[in-house]
């Protein structure tokens, strides 16, 4: 293998790195914005009356220590 080609080759890689790591990043906001737009679903159900966090528990098979952390979580982040 030439010079040349075995800069290409190290480019070609060097630039595969880069789009796997823009995917990872942009998977991980993805994911962000899914938990967010849930715990808010959860949050707002609970706080219309419609469920106790119990109810949460059955519905969604977390627990209630972590249904509680996580709307915590989202209230902490919001102020």
């Amino acid at each position: 293998m030439s010079a040349t080609d075995k800069e290409a080759a190290a480019r070609k890689k060097g630039e595969a790195k880069q789009r796997l790591a823009e995917a990872k990043e942009k998977r991980e906001k993805s994911r962000d914005a899914a938990d967010r737009e849930f715990w808010l679903a959860v949050k707002a159900e609970i706080d219309a009356g419609n469920l106790r966090q119990t109810d949460a528990v059955d519905a969604t098979g977390y627990g209630r220590e972590y249904i509680r952390k996580s709307l915590k979580e989202l209230t902490d982040s919001t102020d």
